[in-house]
């Protein structure tokens, strides 16, 4: 499988998924609009022209449908892209992978469409798909234009008369909800796109055996048998421990996600998948793992030695996060919403917790088995944060919030080969965090939530973001309050914000309890600077909270207003 084509597919398709949380209520002027490089005349879902560096590429467009803005979450959320959808009658937009790429979208009751007349040809990219891309669900297309080449992506069904193209929903198909995406990106955008997956994903190959199955990292190893796609001996390097004796997966359907193969794709990170079941596994840290079944069951023994505790968690936003998830698909985003049902494994040295969306679980810890079983396409995420293995008595509050449904948000932020990144995920489905700024001086994030009570949010910081002998937090520019950890999850005050850090080392974890939900902003500073030393085998020991998870393409959560 290319790789190249691979890493397009996925981002394109999870990249205008995962931004429908970043969908903000905001509308356009009826006239000219600038989104990136592209300037586009809108007036009353008509589209009078769209230009790319000032070059005509559509000359007329007209849009059946409504805009996207029930479709948003309380405040914007950074995809990773920088996409940011605003609205002009119709017609959703917006520009992202710097400006280079251009998204446009309407929603509706399933007959919506989207009609566009370019000012050049269009020639199917046929020659492109593999066989993990529908040509059912996706169509691709070439245009060039003056010496720009793009490439136009849509999830509708195309019908054209020369060089106009009518796109139009097919709600049979991803997504479920009866949107409709057409994408044109530039050359430049795709390699952007690229480039920007190549980041994210670099760090240490697999490298896989097909005569024995064995797959090795530096994290973790397993074997592999594609002929009844079972994973056996699922070894945690960094614990020195066997955490599954085998998975397997089983489905009876198709996913409507494009992304099947032939077979595994093996680099940063391990990927298999048939048309009811897929699988992605990271070589990092975190030993981050995703599975999806259509109509199915995955089933998980689980080594002796590792106990098994299971919770139901409830968020009100969770249920409906799940209540609307039932056609998603496997994503590189750096994000996941986690569901309502939780299994956390313990061992000595050892902690690790399995997220659950779309169906039942079931634990019997007689013959230590999880099995999952969905009749819906349901989805199965595992992650194992060192720190809390490696150090749980400092991470005993943290755990204790989180196994309580006390913890709304975790975020981590570390530094590879000199560019910061950062990692989230969201127990509560209605805890949203926008990262401003991060920098050696500090972090600033925007938090917002449709909760009215309070929660806590769990930000760990590594020493090479920001190396100080103490921080300090202040909310809503006023300094917060600090407190023991336990004191902290056990708060209940809807006035007052309050703190705490916990250095292990590597790094540091900051608890901040939020009294009350609006729009608020925390900053995370150094009180003191120290000088920056190095850490042996860092990469090893790092402290990621979360994983770049593959788990959900998007996340329609409907807000009534």
């Amino acid at each position: 499988m290319n790789i190249k084509t691979l890493v397009i597919a996925v981002a394109i398709f999870s990249v205008i998924g995962f931004a429908m949380t970043s969908l903000a209520a905001t509308s356009a002027p009826a006239k000219d609009v600038v989104a990136g490089d592209y300037k586009l005349g809108l007036a009353n879902g008509q589209i009078n022209y769209v230009k790319y560096n000032n070059t005509l590429i559509i000359s007329y467009g007209f849009v059946s449908g409504s805009n996207l803005s029930s479709y948003n979450t309380p405040m914007s959320k950074d995809s990773g892209f920088g996409m940011l959808f605003n609205n002009s009658g119709n017609l959703s937009y917006a520009s992202f992978v710097n400006g280079n790429s251009l998204v446009l979208a309407t929603a509706g009751s399933g007959s919506e469409y989207i009609q566009l007349n370019f000012t050049s040809n269009l020639t199917a990219a046929n020659s492109d798909r593999e066989s993990f891309m529908d040509q059912d669900v996706v169509s691709a297309y070439y245009l060039n234009v003056d010496g720009y080449n793009f490439t136009v992506v849509s999830n509708g069904k195309v019908t054209n008369s020369h060089t106009n193209y009518t796109f139009t929903v097919q709600s049979n198909h991803f997504p479920s909800s009866n949107i409709l995406y057409v994408l044109i990106v530039s050359n430049t955008g795709v390699n952007g796109m690229f480039q920007h997956f190549e980041h994210m994903l670099r760090g240490y190959k697999f490298t896989y055996d097909k005569t024995t199955g064995n797959v090795t990292g530096r994290y973790l190893y397993f074997n592999f048998y594609q002929s009844n796609e079972t994973i056996q001996n699922f070894y945690d390097r960094l614990s020195g421990l066997r955490v599954f004796n085998n998975v397997s997966g089983m489905g009876n359907g198709s996913l409507n996600f494009p992304l099947t193969s032939s077979g595994p794709y093996v680099g940063n990170i391990f990927y298999y998948a048939t048309s009811p079941y897929a699988l992605m596994i990271h070589n990092n840290p975190t030993l981050q793992s995703s599975f999806i079944v259509k109509n199915g069951t995955v089933m998980f023994n689980v080594s002796n030695g590792i106990s098994l505790t299971e919770k139901n968690i409830t968020f009100k936003a969770n249920e409906e996060f799940e209540a609307n998830s039932d056609d998603m698909g496997l994503e590189l985003n750096q994000s996941v919403y986690a569901g309502t049902s939780f299994v956390f494994m313990n061992a000595p040295h050892f902690y690790a917790m399995m997220t659950f969306v779309n169906g039942n679980v079931s634990v019997n810890s007689m013959n230590n088995t999880i099995i999952f079983k969905t009749n819906k396409t349901g989805f199965v995420n595992f992650v194992s944060p060192p720190g809390l293995s490696n150090g749980v008595n400092k991470m005993k509050p943290m755990q204790y919030a989180l196994e309580r449904g006390k913890l709304g948000l975790q975020m981590a932020f570390e530094k590879v080969n000199s560019t910061i990144n950062n990692f989230t995920i969201a127990y509560n489905a209605s805890v949203h965090a926008l990262v401003k700024s991060v920098s050696s001086n500090g972090i600033v994030i925007n938090v917002n939530s449709s909760e009215t009570s309070g929660t806590v949010i769990a930000v760990y910081v590594t020493n090479n973001v920001i190396n100080a002998s103490r921080l300090i937090v202040k909310f809503d520019g006023s300094a917060a309050v600090q407190v023991s950890a336990s004191a902290l999850v056990n708060e209940t005050s809807t006035t007052t914000a309050y703190y705490n850090v916990t250095a292990d080392g590597n790094g540091s974890m900051v608890l901040i309890y939020v009294p009350h939900f609006s729009d608020h902003t925390i900053q995370i500073e150094p009180y003191t600077a120290v000088q920056q030393f190095s850490l042996t085998y860092y990469a090893a020991i790092i402290v990621v909270i979360v994983a770049i998870v593959a788990a959900i393409a998007y996340v329609f959560v409907k807000r009534k207003k």
